[in-house]
Formats: structure tokens, C-alpha cells, sequence
């Protein structure tokens, strides 16, 4: 996933907020593709960069979930999952600038 998003936003700097403890695998794991991996014991400080980002891609979990509710930027990008379903994304009323991705 993170190859394509650096394919179509070439220009764009990728960050990733993640918890402390998993920022050295997800390091290791993407290597020099990401600007930086952030995480902090500030719940606040990363729901506000999630939420004033341009573009978020959120992750299947309520945290992210909650900064794409109030997300400023142009779009939000999620998986396909149950709770975005049951609040009525993807339907006919869905009038949000969400992009859902079936294959993450």
C-alpha cells in the first residue's frame, strides 16, 4: 500500500503515526519510504497531526476513525471494515470525502 500512495503523491512526505513501541519494526519494515514514524505518549498531539493532515489513511481501529471525523485535509482513505459499514459509509447517504480501499 505504502508503494502506491508514494507512486500517485510522489511530491507528498509520508508520515506515520503508530504507538512507541512498534515505531522500530514499522521503521525496519518500510524503510526509507516513510519521512518519519511518529508516536507519542500525547494521544491528543497525534489525533492532531492525523486530523490536519492533507490526505489520512486510516487504519481499521476507532483512533483513526475519530481523526478522519474530523479531518480537514482533501480526503481519507480506509479499509473496508465492519464499523465504517454500520455508521453508514459507502452507502447511498455516505456524503464524505472518504475513498474506501477493499485490498489493503
Amino acid at each position: 500500500m505504502i508503494d502506491n500512495f508514494n507512486k500517485e503523491f510522489s511530491t507528498a512526505d509520508i508520515y506515520l503515526i503508530t504507538t512507541k513501541k512498534d515505531i522500530p519494526y514499522v521503521q525496519k519494515k518500510l524503510g526509507d519510504k516513510v519521512v518519519a514514524v511518529l508516536g507519542s505518549d500525547d494521544i491528543d498531539f497525534d489525533q492532531s497531526i492525523m486530523i490536519n493532515s492533507d490526505i489520512l489513511v486510516a487504519a481499521a481501529s476507532t483512533f483513526s476513525m475519530i481523526a478522519g471525523f474530523l479531518h480537514k485535509g482533501s480526503r481519507v482513505y480506509t479499509p473496508k471494515w465492519v464499523y465504517f459499514k454500520k455508521i453508514g459509509g459507502d452507502s447511498r447517504y455516505d456524503y464524505s470525502n472518504w475513498i474506501i480501499l477493499d485490498n489493503i
